[in-house]
């Protein structure tokens, strides 16, 4: 999965002086850090999903291998 990199919000954020800037910034880092959370969870789901079928796959193997 890549890496999000949020170091030029993060530098935004450092330099914005007044209060559209800072609020601007605060905007933008949440927003993208909200976009790397979202694409972590979309992963965890795939990842779910794929273990899910692999299970289901391997009871059903067992239980063939049982009744051979």
């Amino acid at each position: 999965m890549a890496k999000i990199d949020i170091s030029q919000e993060i530098a935004n954020f450092r330099e914005a002086i007044y209060g559209e800037e800072v609020r601007g910034s605060l905007i933008s880092v949440a927003e993208k850090a909200t976009a790397g959370v979202d694409a972590v969870a979309e992963s965890a789901e795939s990842v779910l999903r794929s273990a899910t079928q692999a299970i289901t796959k391997s009871d059903q193997a067992a239980a063939k291998a049982n009744t051979a």
